[in-house]
């Protein structure tokens, strides 16, 4: 049986990694809207909050479409180690971006009488959207073998640029992609000066400087999400923290800075 309880009142556990979901679709978001109503998570009590065990996408797509009550199913008793196992269980099953575009693929191969648009509603999608991630599913076989053995490092903009890129060169490009930790601007940099015959990956002494300047960033980013507790996002004009509507964490991290409100 589902009980309900707000978003502010649940947290997922200090193992998981905000920064490793990805943004739920405005598609997803307007259907939550309209519906006022996401799918449930499976929660354990934890004084007078809540830790996700099961469902922190759901629990992010509540809060992206200001969802305030969300169904959930309450788990007690439980010993540390059944929640670290449950806990695993939600971790392996995040999908990155091109395994996203592997299933919407099958899914089309297994519904060939579908129209791309009927597809789209199916997974409550834009057509538009529905296609853009469906193309990402036609980038080389070897090559997807390579970013799914190296999944952290790809994101779905770096998928966007490899899958326009000829067969040969898409696997040299996602070997960068890793060896440099290339972010999806500077992938983008390289695929255009690839395409207009610029020279070769070694020849740019400005980009390996902006490659230098992006994994710093990745660094900061990263120190200063653990000192917050938040997820931390910077970008050429902003420092982001992201507080997901919690009030007691967005107090947090005002104390953290040192400021007084009155």
């Amino acid at each position: 049986m589902f009980s309900s309880l707000p978003f502010h009142l649940m947290k997922p556990s200090s193992k998981v990694r905000l920064l490793d979901y990805s943004e739920p679709p405005d598609d997803q978001i307007t259907l939550a809207k309209q519906n006022n109503f996401v799918p449930p998570v499976v929660v354990v009590p934890m004084g007078d909050e809540y830790q996700i065990l099961v469902g922190v996408e759901n629990w992010i797509l509540a809060q992206r479409a200001q969802v305030h009550n969300i169904p959930v199913i309450i788990r007690e008793g439980l010993s540390d180690r059944e929640k670290d196992e449950i806990s695993q269980l939600e971790l392996s099953d995040i999908k990155s971006p091109l395994e996203r575009a592997e299933e919407l693929a099958v899914f089309m191969k297994a519904n060939a009488s579908l129209s791309k648009r009927e597809a789209a509603d199916h997974f409550c999608m834009r057509e538009s959207t529905f296609k853009h991630k469906l193309r990402l599913a036609l980038i080389d076989f070897k090559t997807k073998e390579y970013i799914h053995q190296n999944r952290i490092y790809f994101k779905e903009g770096h998928l966007k640029v490899l899958v326009g890129l000829d067969q040969k060169t898409q696997l040299v490009f996602a070997r960068q992609v890793v060896a440099r930790q290339l972010s999806v601007r500077n992938t983008e940099i390289e695929a255009k000066n690839k395409r207009g015959g610029q020279g070769s990956f070694q020849n740019s002494v400005g980009l390996k400087e902006e490659n230098q300047r992006a994994s710093w960033m990745a660094q900061l980013e990263t120190l200063l999400s653990s000192y917050f507790q938040c997820e931390v996002g910077i970008d050429n004009k902003y420092l982001r923290l992201n507080y997901y509507g919690n009030k007691e964490l967005l107090e947090g991290i005002i104390e953290r800075t040192g400021l007084r409100l009155d």
